[in-house]
C-alpha cells in the first residue's frame, strides 16, 4: 500500500504590491509612487495621513499635498498640506497652519500659528 502524506501547508494568498513609502512618522507617510517636480527640479512626495487629525476632519489614509522632506511639515500639531499644494526647500509648515489648493511654499518661508495659505 502506498502512503499518502498529509500536508499542513495552507494555500498562499497573493501578495499585495508593496507600496513605495519614502518616509513614515506618527502623522503621515511620504509616497514614493506619487511625486511631482517643482519648478526648480526638486522631487516632491505626496503625503498620506497615518493617523486621524480630528480638528481638521482628516482620517487615516486621506491624501494630502506634496512636500520635499519631513522637515517641511511638523509631525506634532495640526499643520497640514492639502490638494496639489507644495512645500519644499527650507520652508516649514507647523502649529495649526494649513496650505491649500495649488499654493507653493518654498525658500525660507515659515507658515505657522493659525495661518492659511491658498493658491
Amino acid at each position: 500500500m502506498a502512503k499518502i502524506a498529509a500536508t499542513t501547508d495552507k494555500p498562499k494568498r497573493p501578495r499585495k504590491a508593496k507600496e513605495n513609502i519614502v518616509a513614515r512618522n506618527a502623522k503621515y507617510e511620504m509616497l514614493g509612487d506619487d511625486t511631482v517636480t517643482s519648478w526648480d527640479g526638486r522631487k516632491l512626495f505626496r503625503i498620506r495621513a497615518v493617523a486621524a487629525i480630528l480638528s481638521l476632519r482628516i482620517q487615516a489614509g486621506d491624501l494630502g499635498g506634496y512636500i520635499e522632506a519631513e522637515k517641511c511639515l511638523q509631525v506634532s500639531g495640526d499643520a497640514w498640506v492639502y490638494g496639489n499644494a507644495q512645500v519644499y526647500g527650507n520652508a516649514w509648515v507647523y502649529g495649526n497652519a494649513q496650505v491649500y489648493g495649488d499654493a507653493w511654499v518654498f525658500g525660507n518661508a515659515w507658515v505657522y500659528g493659525n495661518a492659511r495659505v491658498y493658491g
